[in-house]
């Protein structure tokens, strides 16, 4: 994981008990655009084609990060807020989005879903003081053919491993006129053909070979309140987590507020303490050890140092890079998940140049 990934994923320390392994509350917010390291991805791409705005919307409107403030294709996820692309060419001209008399992108009452021009003065700040969102609304809105019941859009998570008694909880916003019906389940191949029709919301995968744990349906509101998913079954394992706009076509959408999942961690996210001074290069004893599937490797530096932190199989063989970037003085500690490997002794390396300390774990299945 680089220092940008690292930078990204938002953990709140909240520490519980699990096979003895401080574990922590995994926040994703969206605010400010931040996208936390999630994978933001459709089932058919859209080609941006030449603007035409007497029949619809910048075709480029189909993923992020592209010239002008318009995303380049590739998806049909945007993060920010609602109005982000205001002031931008082409407007659509159907005359059911609204437009100024220059053709400029504009938010206005004659579409307004979040309720902006039901407050003075409008304001994208909802209840829980938010005001970005991971969303295909912006889609929906100005893109042209974007939004089918064959582009299932598709944002996925970095790898998570969930601690005892886990939850998720999900604010989010949306849910499309047409009306989702069902919680996310993947079709025939989630990579080719995505999640059923009409469904929304929240899938959790395996982080191992992507097979279907659990879901929940995101409901159609105008406020922001929460929905809830029990993951407790899946205590130890890594997961990852698919936010899913597969609606049927129709001007259907989905903004999602915030997702926060409770007694987890991100997979090889650390969890810095400098508030004692460290000794200058000291690698701890993983806890717990012997471990089934997940422990944590703690070690201490004392000045920012180039880090290579990684885990070995008994022939020498490296089997996993935990961190191999530039740390600042202070105390770490990296999950390790071992749920593709085999029980046996492995050893665990910490360098930097010619500093090396390496101490001996076992996995117990």
């Amino acid at each position: 994981m680089n220092q940008a990934t690292r930078i990204m994923v938002t953990t709140v320390i909240a520490f519980c008990l699990f096979s003895g392994m401080a574990m922590a509350q995994v926040v994703w917010d969206f605010e400010d655009g931040n996208d936390h390291g999630f994978t933001l991805w459709s089932v058919n791409p859209a080609t941006p084609a030449p603007d035409d705005p007497e029949t619809a919307g910048d075709e480029a409107i189909t993923g992020v990060g592209g010239s002008n403030g318009l995303p380049d294709a590739g998806c049909c996820w945007t993060i920010g807020p609602p109005n982000q692309f205001e002031g931008l060419f082409p407007a659509i001209d159907d005359g059911e989005n609204c437009h100024d008399d220059t053709g400029v992108l504009e938010y206005t009452d004659c579409n307004d879903p979040f309720g902006v021009f039901l407050v003075d003065p409008p304001s994208f700040v909802n209840s829980r003081g938010q005001s970005s969102y991971l969303n295909t609304y912006n889609l929906t809105m100005w893109g042209d053919d974007l939004h089918t019941e064959m582009n299932d859009q598709i944002a996925t998570s970095p790898p998570v491993i969930l601690g005892d008694n886990a939850e998720l909880v999900v604010w989010s916003y949306g849910g499309g006129s047409t009306g989702a019906t069902i919680a996310p389940d993947p079709d025939i191949n989630r990579e080719t053909d995505g999640y059923w029709e009409r469904s929304c919301g929240i899938a959790v995968l395996s982080a191992s070979d992507n097979s279907f744990l659990a879901s929940v349906l995101t409901q159609h509101r105008q406020n922001y309140d929460a929905d809830t998913l029990d993951l407790s079954a899946y205590a130890g394992q890594t997961i990852i987590v698919d936010v899913v706009d597969a609606f049927q076509g129709g001007w259907g959408w989905l903004a999602v507020d915030e997702i926060q999942i409770s007694n987890a961690t991100i997979e090889g996210s650390a969890v810095e303490n400098t508030s004692s001074s460290p000794a200058r290069f000291s690698l701890a004893q993983n806890f717990p050890n012997p471990f089934n599937p997940t422990t944590e490797i703690a070690f201490s530096i004392s000045e920012t140092m180039q880090i290579n932190l990684a885990v070995y199989n008994i022939h020498g063989e490296s089997v996993k890079t935990i961190v191999n970037e530039k740390l600042s003085a202070g105390s770490y500690k990296y999950s390790f998940a071992a749920q593709n490997l085999p029980s046996g002794v492995y050893f665990y390396k910490l360098q930097s140049g010619d500093e090396i300390q390496t101490r001996k774990m076992v996995l117990m299945k």
